[in-house]
């Protein structure tokens, strides 16, 4: 038997405001969800800001520490490519250098390494950070690093050139140009050069895992060994016999 019109049309009017109460119940689940998941990031992120550089140990006279981006973070043959120095990992996956000063600042009374070895800014320029802001960032480290560490030399190793970012590669340049420069001018920062060992007729070479942008074991060797010749050559002579006595011993 059809069902009379008015009786549809009421029935219609009944489901289109269930739904619509349904959606409407939906919607404010789904802002209470998004509101906690953010306060939780926020929560997370504020946490993560409190925490010192990864690894926070006593050093001896052979320290050096190595902070920046998952360049570094992944480096799992550090220790055994860079001796006769005692290596400690403290660099952050993914970080920026605003996030890596954030976290050398809550270091507490952290005792001079040897040296530090830097390698960051890379994501910045690849988050669209400009080159100008960029190195500024990377001046704010420096400064603070003074205040903190005095004179404890800082070796920048240039931006790579790979694969995956080649189409920023005019501003990795750019940066690195910067840095040359604030290199020449300030005695406690040393710039190690390592771009065109990358390239192979003129783009990056094969020295990167297959994501094109972190390195593999070729890669590696080429940092280990810019940064074994920039050591042994701006370290005291005599801190250098004196580390790689100390490493035949141990």
């Amino acid at each position: 038997m059809p069902i009379p019109t008015g009786n549809l049309t009421t029935t219609l009017r009944e489901i289109a405001l269930t739904l619509f109460k349904a959606l409407v119940a939906l919607g404010v689940f789904g802002a209470i969800i998004f509101a906690w998941g953010y306060s939780k990031a926020r929560e997370q992120q504020a946490f993560t800001n409190s925490l010192p550089l990864p690894n926070e140990v006593r050093q001896d006279e052979c320290a050096v520490w190595f902070v920046g981006s998952s360049t570094m973070a992944r480096w799992n043959s550090m220790q055994q490519d860079m001796l006769p120095w005692t290596t400690h990992n403290r660099a952050i996956g993914g970080a920026t250098l605003a996030e890596l000063t954030t976290r050398f600042l809550n270091e507490r009374r952290p005792q001079p390494p040897r040296a530090i070895v830097f390698y960051a800014g890379e994501n910045d320029l690849a988050f669209g950070v400009s080159v100008d802001a960029t190195a500024s960032a990377f001046a704010d480290f420096m400064a603070y690093k003074r205040k903190r560490l005095g004179t404890t030399p800082v070796f920048f190793v240039s931006v790579k050139p790979s694969p995956a970012r080649w189409s920023i590669a005019d501003k990795q340049t750019a940066f690195d140009a910067i840095v040359r420069a604030m290199a020449a001018r300030d005695a406690d920062l040393i710039y190690v050069d390592v771009r065109d060992r990358f390239l192979v007729d003129g783009r990056p070479g094969p020295f990167y895992e297959v994501d094109g942008l972190h390195l593999n074991a070729g890669g590696y060797a080429i940092f280990s060994d810019a940064l074994h010749r920039s050591l042994a050559t701006d370290l005291p002579a005599s801190l250098v016999r004196y580390c790689q006595r100390e490493s035949k011993h141990s």
